[in-house]
């Protein structure tokens, strides 16, 4: 449960990126999506110039690069500092607010904002539930009201 639960966002990165990663040659079909981390998906769905298929490949393949770099520096540097950090640290907050820094920007129009709220409420409703289900109620709730938004606008 914890598993499906940690992983349940990369099927909405997944569906998000989509459109971007269908025109795209079968190589990079098949190798791009390995590269994909809560970071690039935030920098390439925070642009619309990448509309063009080459463009898109090589931004997201830059920043899977930067990205995967300063991802390994930073393991080496917690390796190597990590014991000099108080254990009452309040650091576990960060991962809320890279996820808040990355929801934020997306919420651009009616959709998102009732995907994102339905979302919010519905993981507040069930935050009860063992294991954190009460989350993975909430993102149920999120993707099926924009895949509702998304088959009125059709």
């Amino acid at each position: 449960i914890s598993v499906l639960l940690i992983n349940s966002r990369f099927a909405m990165y997944g569906g998000a990126l989509e459109p971007m990663f269908r025109r795209q040659p079968q190589w990079f079909r098949l190798l791009g999506p390995h590269f994909l981390v809560d970071q690039n998906y935030g920098l390439t769905t925070a642009r619309n110039d990448l509309t063009h298929p080459r463009r898109f490949r090589r931004y997201w393949m830059t920043t899977s690069m930067a990205i995967g770099a300063v991802w390994l520096t930073t393991i080496a540097g917690a390796m190597i500092f990590g014991q000099t950090i108080p254990k009452d640290s309040p650091l576990s907050f960060s991962a809320t607010c890279i996820y808040i820094a990355l929801l934020v920007p997306n919420m651009k129009d009616r959709t998102h904002r009732h995907a994102a709220s339905s979302a919010a409420v519905t993981a507040l409703a069930f935050a009860g539930l063992m294991n954190g289900l009460g989350i993975l109620a909430g993102v149920v709730a999120g993707v099926s009201v924009a895949a509702l938004h998304k088959v009125e606008r059709s």
